[in-house]
C-alpha cells in the first residue's frame, strides 16, 4: 500500500516539474509502466518507482535493478526502435552503490566510459549471478542483442537518493511556493492531493476499456494561481 501511494504522491511531484518545460503534460500511472509521460497517447518517458523504508544500496545484483531491467528488455526485444523513441527512468529511495551501474547511469554521465562499463557489468552480472529471483530477468537481458543491450543502457537514466513518501510532499510544496502566500502552502498542498487522489481511484476503478481510453482531466487552475500549464492524467 505504501509503494502505491509512494507511487501516486510522486507522480505528482514528476508532474508539477515536468511541466515546467512541457505545459499540458499527459501522466499516466500504472498504463505503460509505473508512471509514464506521453505524447499523443505514446509514451515517452518510462519510470519505474522503488520506495523503500529502510535506506539501502542499489547493486549490481540488486533485484530492484534486475526486475527493471526484464521488464524494460522484453519491450526492447518486441520492438528494438524504443531506446531511440523514449527515455527508461528508475527513481529510487535507496543509494546507488560506489563504482556500481546504477551509479554510472546517473544523469548526467560522470565519464564517456560509463554506459560501456556498465554494459560490461550488468553482462557480467547476468551470466555468474545464481540469485534465482533474478534468473529470469538476466535472461531476458541476455536475450537482447548485443545492439539493443547498448541502446536500453544508453537510454536509462537513474534517479537514487530520491526523497521518500514523507519528504515528497515538502518536495512538492517547496514546488509550489510561487503559486500562494507562504503561510497558505500546505493547505494548497492538502487540496491539491486530495483531488489528485481522487482521480487516480476514479480512474482505477472503471472497467478496463474505459481506463485506457485517452480521457484528460486539468488540474483545476485554482491550484496554480497565474500558471497557464497543467498535469492531465490519462485513464
Amino acid at each position: 500500500m505504501v509503494g502505491y501511494l509512494y507511487q501516486c504522491r510522486e507522480a505528482l511531484l514528476l508532474g508539477i516539474e515536468e511541466t515546467k518545460s512541457f505545459p499540458n503534460l499527459y501522466l499516466s500511472i500504472e498504463r505503460f509502466d509505473d508512471v509514464a509521460f506521453e505524447k499523443g497517447g505514446t509514451p515517452n518517458v518510462l519510470l519505474q518507482l522503488k520506495h523503500h523504508a529502510k535506506p539501502g544500496n542499489l547493486t549490481d545484483a540488486s533485484p530492484d535493478l534486475w526486475k527493471t531491467l526484464r521488464i524494460w528488455s522484453e519491450q526492447v526485444a518486441a520492438n528494438p526502435q524504443l531506446p531511440v523513441e523514449r527515455r527508461f527512468v528508475i527513481i529510487t529511495t535507496g543509494t546507488a552503490g560506489e563504482n556500481s551501474v546504477a551509479a554510472k547511469l546517473r544523469v548526467p554521465r560522470e565519464k564517456k566510459t560509463d554506459e560501456a562499463d556498465a554494459l560490461k557489468a550488468l553482462e557480467k552480472t547476468a551470466k555468474e549471478s545464481t540469485n534465482e529471483d533474478t534468473k529470469e530477468a538476466r535472461a531476458a537481458f541476455l536475450a537482447l542483442s548485443p545492439e539493443s543491450r547498448a541502446n536500453l543502457i544508453s537510454a536509462i537514466q537513474v534517479r537514487d537518493n530520491s526523497p521518500n513518501i514523507t519528504d515528497v510532499r515538502a518536495e512538492i510544496e517547496d514546488r509550489l511556493a510561487f503559486a500562494a502566500p507562504l503561510e497558505h502552502i500546505p493547505h494548497l498542498v492538502d487540496h491539491l492531493e486530495g483531488w489528485w487522489f481522487a482521480q487516480v481511484v476514479r480512474k482505477r476503478d472503471r472497467t478496463t476499456a474505459c481506463r485506457y481510453a485517452a480521457t484528460a482531466c486539468d488540474v483545476p487552475r485554482r491550484h496554480f494561481h497565474g500558471r497557464r500549464s497543467s498535469i492531465r492524467l490519462i485513464g
